[in-house]
């Protein structure tokens, strides 16, 4: 009977992707007009010295939230979490400039994290 008490507790836990750090990139045009927001997260990578990006997503309005050890945002039903949180405006953009310069995926969001 404990065993299937703890199943299903164990069942109910949110999936998290956990990362360094979350970033709301907007990208700016030399006009000053905004042509992408999104949602880009960074992982250290200690043998590069910098942070890459691990995923992306385009910015839908979504609210960032605090929570008691960092920040919150959820995407698309994904859950995404880290300590640091930043707001940046670019004339590039930054993902995509990680991308072309080390060949990467969309990174470790899993598929089945919940919100």
């Amino acid at each position: 009977m404990t065993l299937l008490a703890l199943l299903l507790f164990v069942g109910r836990v949110e999936r998290v992707n956990r990362y360094d750090v979350i970033e709301r990139n907007v990208v700016v045009a030399e006009d000053g007009r905004e042509t992408l927001r999104q949602w880009v997260a960074w992982d250290w990578a200690s043998l590069d010295g910098m942070h890459r990006c691990q995923w992306w997503a385009l910015d839908r309005g979504e609210t960032i939230e605090r929570t008691a050890d960092g920040w919150r945002v959820t995407v698309g039903g994904k859950r995404i979490e880290s300590r640091t949180h930043r707001v940046t405006r670019t004339g590039f953009d930054p993902e995509l400039a990680d991308r072309e310069q080390f060949a990467t995926t969309k990174g470790k969001v899993r598929d089945d994290a919940s919100s």
